[in-house]
């Protein structure tokens, strides 16, 4: 659930519960992650090793460098690949953990809007739209 200082908000929950969501809600555009051309954070991305188009840029971007704004970027994501496996620099997430690229995935949500929410009223909600599709 997202909402304001008064409690009302937008609420997302999955259409199948057994599936769940990725979410992240974030005070700054996706593309401040990106590269950014003309500055220098000491690494750089080998224009060799590039595939999309983009040209040689920072590879080494901070938290620090990048600036809050007035504005929420939500993301409402089927599941996470992961961010490594056994251990923190070389292994990829076990097989049970991947989400494989030549597999089909699907996935939904509702989008509920809220007046003065609670966490009981966001529990009921969520169980009353996740339950429509659980067979």
């Amino acid at each position: 659930a997202l909402a304001n200082d008064k409690n009302n908000g937008l609420l997302i929950v999955a259409s199948d519960s057994k599936k769940g969501l990725g979410i992240s809600a974030l005070h700054m555009p996706n593309e401040d992650f990106d590269t950014t051309a003309g500055l220098d954070y000491g690494g750089k991305i080998k224009k060799a090793y590039r595939t999309d188009g983009i040209p040689e840029g920072n590879s080494s971007k901070h938290i620090n460098d990048i600036k809050e704004q007035n504005l929420v970027q939500l993301n409402i994501d089927l599941d996470q690949r992961g961010v490594g496996g056994d251990d923190s620099w070389w292994a990829m997430p076990q097989k049970e953990y991947q989400m494989n690229s030549n597999e089909k995935h699907s996935y939904g949500f509702y989008m509920i809007p809220f007046e003065k929410g609670s966490t009981g009223g966001f529990i009921k909600l969520s169980k009353q739209y996740s339950s429509q599709n659980i067979k």
